[in-house]
């Protein structure tokens, strides 16, 4: 049986969390979030101004945790609101 989270990746161009930190927007000269911080985003999440707590949606395949686009996008809106 699949999990929410597994479902909603499905079909979705998986990535590895390094190479998804390199798509978060910033301005010209930053630097892009660590691979560090997208696992805690994965494992801890962030919690929003009404105290939700938001994960970023993940698989592990072959033992490193993938991602999509479309799930930091969805991330990021759930952050925000």
């Amino acid at each position: 049986m699949k999990t929410p989270v597994t479902a909603s990746l499905h079909g979705e161009s998986l990535l590895s969390l390094s190479a998804l930190a390199k798509l978060v927007p910033r301005d010209p000269g930053e630097k892009p979030p660590s691979s560090v911080s997208m696992w805690r985003w994965a494992v801890k999440g962030i919690k929003t101004a009404s105290g939700r707590r938001v994960k970023l949606e993940t698989l592990k395949v072959g033992g490193r945790m993938v991602s999509s686009r479309q799930a930091l996008v969805r991330f990021f809106e759930a952050c925000s609101t």
